[in-house]
């Protein structure tokens, strides 16, 4: 085989691994904007005032969590999230019960 061949092979095949890795991060960098699109929509369940969409908007957050797609980081936000609510609604709770 030519030396002219072995070189429209070689770039051939660099194109198509650069193809297939563009590819992949386009699907995965879909995949978090999903996630993340879902995220959004649990916590507008959350911020809800009725109980039941506020419990499903936990739950859906619950599982989000869990995902292979969310990172440690995502994991640790939602979890900071979370805590700084409950202590929230705890404060707005106790304050209510304070007044005459």
């Amino acid at each position: 085989m030519p030396a002219q061949a072995w070189v429209t092979l070689a770039v051939g095949m660099f194109a198509a691994i650069g193809v297939l890795v563009s590819w992949r991060q386009k699907v995965e960098a879909d995949r978090r904007a999903e996630w993340w699109r879902r995220v959004s929509w649990s916590f507008d369940q959350v911020l809800s005032d009725d109980s039941d969409r506020m419990s499903f908007g936990w739950a859906v957050i619950g599982r989000l969590k869990e995902s292979e797609i969310a990172t440690q980081e995502d994991r640790e936000m939602l979890r900071s999230l979370a805590d700084e609510w409950v202590t929230s609604k705890n404060e707005d709770e106790q304050a209510e019960g304070e007044r005459p």
